[in-house]
């Protein structure tokens, strides 16, 4: 089948259009041809068709084909362009290639007319298909620009030396680079650290060559030194299946990886915290607890996965509570409360509660959240309070001294019988007051800055002006110690007589300093052999001589000093010769009568009329001396009052950790002791033991005999005797009720119960009176050591409790040592 060329024909020969389209026709071409002479011509033919191929002659009269092959390049046309000449030189020709012909041929010759068509067609074609491509990837480069500047990620190309030949605007804007850097080259490797840059390069060779990044995370480093987490994704560039870069994505990890950290945070927060945390699904059971939760309960995250909370229940909780916890979560509030819940191995607990709902970004609530508190050794600790207050309460009531509590107003909320009888009012007239309205006005600053001492430090004292209900006015000193930021102690003791002999000293102190006022001390000159040359009236006064009776002789002479004080006169003198000040020092002088004074000496070298002579002073101190032998005096008074306190309390304290019937050391006490004897044991890997013991058939005594003169008076009994039969280093407690606790250390179990059954003896012959009746008592006991036992205090009281309890199904009366299985 023919096919179509359309030919333009440059040629001024008719002839020679018809002979070259008469070869193409035979060649299998149809034919549309046109032929020009002019450039006019030509260029009027190229606007108005497109032509396949151009033949040209190269010289015509009025245009030749380096004019034609010009006129078409100008055109910007790619058409192929064949020079058929039957004049040119080969040297032209081979000039008409290089300007940009395709093929020559001569005229003479055209058997190559129709290959040289057809190749130049499949040349022409070719090109075509090229610049195509060409534009289509400069037009796809364009779009790939475009959109990467749209992109909030860095998006980049390098070549294979690392040298960036592209960035996004969020490059420049992450970097810190401008264009100018840009222009001037960038390498991949400069926006990284020194220590990422090694990876950098071996993961750029495995792209390179088609394998998989292995470290997509790095430090990316700005212009400024400043740095960011980034992670980079690349793939090669290929052309025509050859690596000539990379191009990747360069994402600011930034917020992950302060996220990631976050999450890390809390997630060890709640590991590490104090506080057990629980986190369960929309229907309450179990999908995550902390160690804590599993040391505070005893079971394991596996043990409680998929569970309901209610395996804790100990069965004390109303239904109401928990009807209120769950209308409060799911109407997405938080619930605040307590529970008293049951550990794994059954001992009960309190803890403190706080239950909130998760919810997703939507608000739905989709887990619940509980973090809870052990508030057990609280609970303990109030309950202890409350009896060491109503323990204290009775003191205060019984108390010889005034003794009340107020609060940070100064408002009395409690007074005892004495603090009545002191300030002269009724129990309900002093409740109805306040410490300001019993206070004398000048003392009402001072009251204030007593309530702030007591606030800033915990305990004040002061003396302080009050009025009785009869209006007298007495003075009391006062001791305070902070109970809580609302309430203190005190304790009043009437000083009102003290106060009066203070005055009077005060009024002595006062004439006296009048007197020493209107005369002064005592002046006198000596020479420097320490003869007086002369002396005012105070020194005749001082040392009862006159004055010419001074003059001449020295203190030693005239007896004034005590030979113990002449060494310190000597040194004295000899300083002044040395031109230096001497003292005051003080010294008691012999007066002429005989009679004393203590004196305080100072002498200076001094010159007058240019002979050295020393100046002297001497005081009276006579009275100072007196006054500090009064303070001194006042002072051991306050060191009494002091220890008293003290003494006070140390009996506060041991009330706190005394049981108060059987004088023996109560739980708590006990609870403190036992965990740190288990720790002495342990470091010091040497046995343990402990016995737990109850009087049997209590309830019977106190049913015959009363609680009083029956149970009290047994657990007394036993207390004293068990007491009395421990070494120093035991540890004799009160563990509740009839129960009994002795921590015995470096003591095996068969000992133990060797001690238990001496006991045992000595209880026996115990016989207690009630009434006109006496009865006796036996015990029954168990036995439990560490490490044989258990390693915690609670493991080895469960031990000795399952013991004590294998002793009364025995028939009571008897010792038994804990057995692993036996009967509980």
């Amino acid at each position: 089948m023919a096919k179509p060329l359309a030919v333009l024909i440059v040629e001024d020969a008719e002839s020679d259009a018809q002979l070259l389209v008469r070869m193409l026709t035979k060649g299998g071409y149809t034919i549309t041809f046109e032929q020009v002479e002019t450039a006019a011509q030509m260029l009027l033919a190229i606007k108005k068709q497109t032509w396949d191929v151009v033949i040209s002659d190269f010289k015509m009269p009025e245009f030749d084909g380096d004019a034609a092959l010009k006129l078409l390049q100008e055109t910007g046309l790619d058409i192929p362009f064949i020079v058929v000449s039957g004049a040119i030189g080969e040297e032209t020709a081979v000039v008409m290639m290089k300007a940009g012909a395709h093929d020559y041929l001569i005229k003479g010759n055209l058997a190559r007319l129709v290959p040289a068509v057809e190749r130049e067609l499949i040349q022409a074609e070719a090109r075509r298909e090229r610049l195509r491509a060409e534009e289509a990837l400069r037009e796809s480069e364009e779009k790939f620009k475009d959109m990467a500047n749209l992109l909030p990620q860095i998006v980049y190309q390098a070549d294979l030396k690392g040298n960036l030949t592209f960035v996004n605007q969020q490059a420049f804007e992450s970097f810190g680079y401008s264009s100018e850097d840009f222009e001037k080259g960038i390498n991949v490797m400069q926006t990284l650290l020194p220590e990422d840059r090694d990876k950098a390069h071996e993961n750029m060779q495995k792209i390179i060559i088609g394998k998989k990044s292995e470290y997509p995370k790095y430090t990316a480093l700005r212009k400024d030194g400043s740095t960011f987490p980034v992670s980079i994704y690349s793939s090669a560039i290929l052309k025509e299946n050859k690596a000539v870069g990379w191009r990747g994505i360069i994402i600011d990890i930034t917020e992950q990886v302060q996220a990631e950290a976050e999450l890390k945070k809390l997630s060890t927060a709640v590991q590490q915290s104090p506080a057990s945390v629980v986190i369960t699904d929309l229907n309450g059971n179990i999908e995550y607890v902390n160690p804590k939760f599993t040391e505070l309960t005893g079971y394991s995250l596996e043990e409680v996965l998929g569970k309901n909370p209610r395996i804790l229940q100990s069965g004390e909780m109303q239904k109401e509570e928990y009807r209120q916890l769950w209308e409060s979560i799911l109407a997405c509030d938080v619930w605040r409360g307590q529970f008293h819940n049951k550990k794994k191995s059954g001992e009960l607990y309190w803890e403190e509660a706080s239950i909130s709902p998760i919810t997703n970004e939507n608000g739905e609530i989709t887990h619940f959240m509980a973090v809870k508190e052990d508030i057990t050794e609280r609970k303990q600790a109030e309950d202890s309070l409350r009896e060491s207050e109503e323990k204290f309460k009775s003191y205060i009531t019984k108390a010889p001294d005034g003794v009340f509590i107020a609060n940070e107003k100064g408002k009395y909320i409690e007074v005892n019988k004495a603090a009545c009888k002191i300030t002269g009012y009724s129990e309900d007239e002093l409740l109805n007051l306040t410490i300001p309205e019993l206070t004398q006005e000048e003392y009402l600053e001072k009251a204030k800055n007593h309530f702030q001492t007591i606030g800033e430090v915990g305990f004040a004292n002061s003396d302080l002006g009050f009025i009785t209900k009869s209006g007298e006015k007495r003075f009391w000193s006062v001791d305070a110690v902070k109970l809580s930021e609302t309430r203190f102690l005190g304790f009043i003791n009437d000083i009102t007589e003290r106060k009066q002999d203070e005055e009077a000293l005060k009024d002595s102190e006062e004439r006296l300093k009048i007197l020493f006022d209107s005369a002064p001390d005592a002046y006198y000159l000596n020479d420097l052999k320490g003869n007086f040359i002369d002396g005012n009236r105070a020194a005749e006064e001082l040392t009862g001589f006159k004055r010419n009776e001074l003059i001449g002789k020295s203190f030693a002479k005239l007896n004034l000093l005590d030979l113990k004080y002449i060494p310190k006169a000597i040194k004295a003198l000899s300083k002044n010769i040395m031109g230096q000040n001497f003292g005051p020092e003080e010294f008691i002088l012999n007066r002429k009568d005989n009679s004393q004074v203590h004196v305080e000496i100072r002498s200076i070298p001094i010159k007058i009329r240019d002979e050295a002579v020393v100046l002297g002073i001497a005081r009276d101190i006579t009275k100072r001396k007196q006054v500090e032998e009064a303070v001194y005096k006042a002072n051991q008074q306050l060191e009494t009052q002091l220890t008293e306190i003290k003494e006070l309390q140390d009996a506060l304290r041991e009330q706190v950790i005394r049981d108060p019937l059987t004088g023996v050391f109560n739980r708590r006490y006990m609870n403190e002791v036992l965990k740190q004897e288990i720790a002495r044991a342990m470091r010091k890997k040497q046995p343990l033991s402990i016995v737990m013991l109850d009087i049997d058939y209590l309830k019977k005594i106190n049913d015959i005999h009363g609680h009083v003169s029956g149970g009290d008076k047994a657990l007394q009994a036993l207390a004293d005797t068990i007491k009395q039969m421990c070494r120093a280093e035991d540890t004799v407690c009160r563990y509740g009720g009839d129960e009994f606790v002795v921590i015995l250390y470096d003591t095996p179990a068969q000992v133990a119960c060797e001690r238990a059954t001496q006991w045992k003896g000595a209880v026996a012959e115990i016989q207690i009176a009630s009434g006109k009746q006496t009865f006796g008592i036996s015990f029954s006991a168990g036995v439990a050591a560490f490490p044989a036992h258990g390693s915690t205090d609670e493991e080895i009281l469960t031990c000795a409790d399952q013991a004590l309890y294998r002793a009364k199904e025995l028939g009571r009366d008897r010792t038994v040592i804990y057995q692993q299985g036996s009967s509980t």
